[in-house]
């Protein structure tokens, strides 16, 4: 932890230097904050009473210009009618404005001076033709209302400065800034901690999957077990050799089955599917069907009706001579024979007890070696998100504005314990 402030460890510090722990800028930050604004706050307490004094001076004159009446009496109707409307709507506007008007705490200031700044602005744009009219019948009690709002906007423009003068929306960006940091550092902790939690499950998987594979080889190692693989690799064997065996003796005769197939619609099919595959073809011809084609064929292919070449017709010849009744019966025997005891032999070795043991095992394996595969691109993908967290870059932002602020180096480091209250 705290590894990628191991640059800052090394500085010289200095006595005028503020120190803090990289856990501690958001607590330190809030201190510098809390005591601002503990100080703005009195000041805004000592500006309330004027603040509220100068509304109701406000709201005294507005209630004179309401209540003013015209000083001449032979004003037409329709003037009357216009100078009423406007000065309810001036009126009505200023009420807004000063309803605005509410001091909140300190802490709230800022969003105080943006709302009376709009409301002042809204109340200058929008009333400025009602200020126009009045001024032609109550120019007087216009300007009375005019030098109070002055006065309230003086205070709150005074009070605004207090709150400039102490940096009050500096120590907000700052303590901000401190919590943002301190919100990437928790951040960055915490992916540190589910990488290296990633990481340990991923050695357990690992220590899971020899652990399995172990035992599956132990439980393969039973000798009954392994008597019944080795009977089943025997047969297996025999099997694929006598499917050498038929391949061989039937691949000379490949071409000319099937240019008897062409001359001989009646055995065009089996004479096709012999010459594509023999061995299949033999297992399901119960009949043996194979041996009248091949005295056709013998006798085709004597008398040049196949149009074969001399070698070929040579090996056809002989081929035809090697595939008698008899090794034909023989071969489709055995390696009906073969293909069931195989099957038998298989099937008992894989019911047995140390082959079905060894068999859950064995996927105990294959799941222990997937989670360590899922557990290690995690725990990458973890440390890539807490490697692209700049906590180095938002340090030297926030020692800048620190600094700034306090008019004081300002030095993060690991171990520093320093009591708050002393640093200001």
């Amino acid at each position: 932890m705290f590894s990628w402030l191991k640059r800052w460890w090394q500085e010289p510090l200095k006595s005028d230097e503020v120190i803090i722990s990289a856990s501690d800028i958001l607590k330190w930050a809030q201190n510098i904050k809390q005591t601002k604004i503990c100080k703005m706050q009195l000041i805004t307490d000592t500006c309330e009473p004027h603040l509220s004094e100068a509304i109701a001076n406000v709201e005294s004159r507005l209630t004179n210009l309401l209540n003013a009446n015209l000083l001449n009496d032979s004003i037409p109707e329709r003037h009357r009618q216009i100078c009423d409307g406007n000065r309810q709507a001036y009126a009505d506007r200023l009420h807004r404005l000063t309803s605005a008007v509410i001091l909140p705490k300190a802490e709230e200031l800022s969003d105080f001076f943006k709302a009376v700044a709009d409301a002042m602005r809204d109340f200058t744009e929008h009333s400025s033709r009602q200020k126009q009219v009045l001024s032609e019948f109550f120019a007087v009690e216009l300007k009375e209302v005019g030098s109070t709002l002055l006065e309230l906007e003086n205070i709150i423009n005074q009070l605004k400065q207090q709150w400039m003068q102490e940096k009050i929306p500096g120590v907000i960006s700052l303590c901000q800034e401190a919590t943002d940091f301190d919100n990437y550092l928790s951040q960055h902790e915490q992916l540190e901690e589910d990488a290296s939690d990633a990481l340990k499950l991923a050695e357990q998987a690992v220590q899971q999957q020899i652990h399995a594979s172990a035992l599956a080889k132990e439980a393969e190692a039973d000798p009954e077990l392994i008597r019944l693989r080795e009977e089943h690799q025997a047969l297996s064997t025999k099997r694929r050799a006598l499917e050498t065996n038929i391949r061989d003796r039937f691949a000379p005769l490949e071409v000319p089955l099937k240019k008897y197939a062409r001359i001989s619609p009646a055995n065009a099919i089996l004479a096709g599917y012999y010459s594509d595959d023999p061995l299949s073809t033999l297992s399901q011809d119960v009949h043996l069907k194979i041996i009248d084609i091949l005295a056709e064929l013998q006798k085709l292919t004597w008398s040049d009706q196949l149009d074969l070449k001399q070698d070929k017709k040579n090996k056809a010849i002989i081929a035809i001579s090697n595939l008698t009744k008899d090794y034909l019966h023989e071969s489709i025997a055995s390696y009906a024979r073969l293909c069931k005891e195989e099957q038998q032999v298989n099937q008992t070795a894989a019911r047995h007890p140390s082959a079905v043991e060894a068999a859950a095992l064995k996927q105990d394996a294959e799941q222990a070696r997937l989670r360590h595969g899922r557990q290690a691109e995690e725990a990458d993908r973890l440390t890539k998100a807490a490697a692209r967290i700049d906590l180095i870059g938002m340090i030297d932002r926030f020692k800048t504005h620190a600094s700034e602020f306090i008019g004081k180096p300002v030095i993060i480091t690991q171990e520093a314990e320093i009591n708050l209250g002393k640093q200001q």
